[in-house]
């Protein structure tokens, strides 16, 4: 079992697979907190690397990229946001080239930076809802790809197989149904594993 995503607009359908709707309000809250909640994840894998100095779970990472790219483009989907359907996943890593060189290094102080811009955009964002201005939040989702794809090209990630990863382990977990809790429950995480650690291994 193996998907390959080479557009945008394939990962929203997938998402749209998976994806249990309890109604538009209910929904928007749910991404809301899912990014809030997956932007948390991302600063706990790198709280382990700076400071206990362990070694960077790569597995764990790409796992918490892809959801966040997941609850992202979900909120984009709810809002009817004007983010072009076709967009190349590559597309995604050429907006962050100028920001981290050709060598694709940051370091710690610039990881901060980004997990803190992160955390502010997502603040950002949920504050717009309240007066909704199309365009002016539209912009911001775009920083807020922008900053994830930030960190999936510093860790010598590909977007498109981010996006992959994210879908072949929600398919393993739901077999290609809807969330429901009893699935989540008894998910093989031997498995689940098993897809992020090849997914987090680059060529």
């Amino acid at each position: 079992m193996k998907t390959e995503i080479k557009t945008i607009n394939e990962f929203r359908e997938h998402i749209h697979g998976f994806w249990n709707s309890r109604g538009q309000e209910v929904d928007i809250k749910h991404c809301v907190l899912g990014i809030k909640s997956e932007i948390g994840e991302l600063d706990s894998c790198y709280k382990k690397k700076i400071g206990y100095g362990r070694q960077l779970d790569e597995s764990n990472l790409i796992e918490e990229l892809g959801d966040l790219y997941f609850f992202t483009f979900k909120f984009i989907e709810l809002l009817e946001l004007e983010i072009p359907d076709l967009i190349d996943a590559e597309h995604l890593e050429d907006r962050v080239n100028y920001v981290i060189g050709s060598d694709g290094n940051i370091d710690d102080d610039d990881i901060i930076e980004v997990l803190q811009k992160l955390s502010l955009l997502q603040i950002e964002i949920y504050s717009l809802l309240l007066d909704f201005e199309k365009e002016h939040i539209t912009k911001k989702f775009y920083a807020l790809l922008d900053t994830i794809t930030l960190l999936v090209k510093s860790n010598g990630f590909y977007v498109s197989n981010v996006l992959a990863t994210n879908v072949n382990k929600l398919t393993v977990r739901f077999g290609g149904q809807k969330y429901n809790d009893e699935k989540v429950l008894s998910r093989d995480l031997g498995l689940e594993k098993q897809i992020l650690q090849k997914g987090a291994k680059t060529e």
